[in-house]
């Protein structure tokens, strides 16, 4: 529950404060609004794209514990999202040595392989 688990609140709250935001991606991947696929991940941005600043990275969150990609597969999309916004600041959110190296590691293989132009087509950024 809160703010930062409903995006009508989340963005009602950035509106109201002119706050930046961090956009944990972890948390907004389960997060029941998401989960019950009334919202999108990417609504905890919009319409507030300018003011995404920085990125929690880390696959989803569970029972207080930030859990690593399998492969790069589980983060594409939100990494995918997060190129296409002024987020230059991605904090991998980890504290087991072996989760952290498993999401460097997919974390990696995009930057390797991430598109020249960022695919703001598929979220609806113009």
């Amino acid at each position: 529950g809160g703010w930062s688990s409903r995006p009508e609140l989340f963005e009602r709250l950035i509106r109201k404060t002119g706050a930046g935001i961090t956009l944990d991606i972890g948390h907004a991947q389960i997060c029941e609004s998401v989960q019950t696929q009334g919202y999108f991940f990417e609504d905890f941005a919009l319409p507030n794209l300018e003011k995404v600043h920085n990125a929690h990275i880390y696959h989803e969150e569970h029972n207080g514990c930030h859990l690593p990609p399998k492969d790069l597969s589980d983060l594409c999309e939100r990494l995918c999202f997060l190129i296409c916004l002024p987020c230059n600041w991605w904090v991998l959110e980890l504290r087991e040595e072996a989760s952290l190296r498993a999401t460097h590691a997919a974390v990696n293989e995009f930057i390797q392989k991430k598109p020249e132009h960022p695919p703001k087509d598929l979220f609806g950024i113009p």
